[in-house]
């Protein structure tokens, strides 16, 4: 990047040819001429007025009928310019830097313009080539509105640089040569962009944790699913889950009050069970004298362990052998096929 200046212009000095006759008036007349330094050139007047290139010989100077003269600025010249540009659909706004070497050509053609500055020619050109460029490659882009000005400053971007290190027709009398160029979003866009861009973010934090809430959600259901498959056997036997609560807390209190408990569930079981087969019994689903004497052994060991307590956990299968020893006579009515067993 060279260091840029806000213009320049191109005509350094002018003055007047000290007119005379003879020979003497015309070595004043060339000596009025005064030497151009370097990166200069001297442009001369003539009697009708025109511009004419001050590269002649001595001979035709010290001859001509040079009225005037003008010192030009032909040396190279760094400006930076700064200029907007709105997408033709308007959906973003940009701001333009560019830097380029300006360099006078032509001399007398730069005196015949009487141009003081050269800014405005430049500035125009470069307005006039980035808009025409920029407006002819933009094409229909779908997607979101952040992704659209992601692409399309990109895509701008790359167009602009083509233009680097290319000379560029402002007129006949001055060169242009781009050195850079670049683009951005100006204020207005930059501020909106810069709200989509954390809006975007917000929506993949609030994302990303729905997904974390979700993943520590599956990992506690799996957890608590595992403890069920592992517990479902264990809790549904009374045996078992006294022993668990024994084993957590094996001291003679917790055993005894874990034994107890134990006992209640036991006979509260067993009550249930009586109770169910009493009302089959009652509404006669049970009909066959088998099931009758069955049911009748069930139901007398089970009451029997209701009714002793502590001690029944060992009786049950006792209690059935005795139950079957007993006589059938006295635990059931005669065996009589022709008696209606129905009510």
């Amino acid at each position: 990047m060279f260091p840029a200046e806000n213009d320049y212009n191109p005509i350094v000095r002018e003055g007047q040819v000290e007119l005379g006759s003879g020979i003497l008036a015309r070595r004043r007349a060339r000596q009025s001429v005064p030497d151009a330094s370097h990166g200069e050139e001297v442009v001369l007047i003539g009697a009708d007025g025109a511009a004419v290139s001050g590269r002649g010989t001595a001979g035709e100077r010290y001859w001509g009928s040079a009225r005037g003269w003008v010192i030009v600025d032909v040396s190279d010249h760094h400006l930076s310019f700064h200029f907007s540009y709105r997408d033709p659909d308007g959906a973003a706004s940009y701001e333009i830097a560019a830097l380029a070497t300006v360099t006078v050509s032509d001399a007398a053609a730069t005196v015949r313009r009487r141009a003081r500055g050269v800014r405005a020619y430049v500035e125009s050109a470069l307005r006039s080539t980035a808009t025409r460029s920029l407006s002819s490659s933009l094409r229909g882009d779908g997607g979101d509105t952040l992704s659209k000005l992601n692409a399309r400053l990109g895509s701008h971007a790359e167009l602009l640089r083509r233009f680097v290190g290319t000379g560029l027709s402002v007129a006949d009398w001055l060169l242009v040569t781009i050195t850079d160029l670049s683009i951005q979003f100006d204020g207005s866009t930059s501020a909106h962009y810069d709200q989509l861009v954390a809006a975007d973010r917000a929506a993949e934090v609030s994302n990303r944790t729905l997904i974390n809430r979700k993943q520590t959600t599956m990992h506690e259901i799996e957890l608590r699913q595992t403890w069920a498959d592992y517990l479902g056997g264990q809790m549904s036997d009374p045996l078992r889950r006294a022993v668990a609560a024994a084993a957590a807390d094996p001291t003679p209190d917790n055993i005894r009050e874990v034994s107890n408990k134990l006992d209640e569930d036991d006979r509260w079981q067993r009550g249930q069970f009586v109770e169910t087969l009493n009302r089959l019994i009652d509404r006669n689903v049970i009909v066959e004298i088998e099931d009758i004497r069955n049911t009748k052994v069930i139901i007398d060991g089970l009451q029997k362990g209701i009714t002793e307590g502590d001690s029944s956990r060992s009786q049950p299968s006792m209690m059935i052998e005795d139950a079957e020893i007993v006589d059938d006579h006295n635990a059931l009515p005669p065996d009589d096929s022709d008696h209606d067993w129905s009510n």
